[in-house]
């Protein structure tokens, strides 16, 4: 990992803005893209759990199950940014790497942009997601 930011988690606000954004289902749906999500919109794909047709999760799963995932995404942002962070810019982009994952994230020109300090730019570019 980078040094520059090893020592950063979400604040506690970024997470409250991701689970907003997100929202709380705790019956397996499938999202805009035909996708089996549950909890705080976990996927398969994050590796914590099958997500499948039927299955229900209590709260505390799925804040368990959040807070597993966030880790791995948090280690992403440590692991693909080299220059220093705000915390607002750790928690946008950490929330950003939840949302497309971390190899979308590793290669999205919204990673490209920070790593080259065009901040002012990031936004436009996750917004093309």
């Amino acid at each position: 990992m980078h040094s520059a930011n090893n020592h950063m988690r979400m604040s506690d606000t970024g997470i409250g803005l991701l689970k907003q954004h997100e929202g709380l289902r705790l019956k397996a749906y499938q999202d805009s893209k035909g996708v089996w999500t549950i909890g705080y919109g976990l996927t398969t794909a994050a590796g914590i759990i099958k997500v499948y047709k039927g299955l229900v999760i209590t709260k505390q799963q799925a804040e368990d199950y959040f807070r597993q995932a966030l880790v791995k995404y948090e280690d992403c942002v440590k692991q693909t940014i080299d220059v220093p962070l705000e915390q607002y810019q750790f928690d946008a982009l950490t929330s950003f790497c939840y949302n497309v994952g971390p190899t979308a994230f590793a290669k999205s020109s919204v990673a490209d942009y920070t790593n080259k300090k065009r901040f002012a730019e990031g936004p436009g570019r996750m917004s093309v997601w």
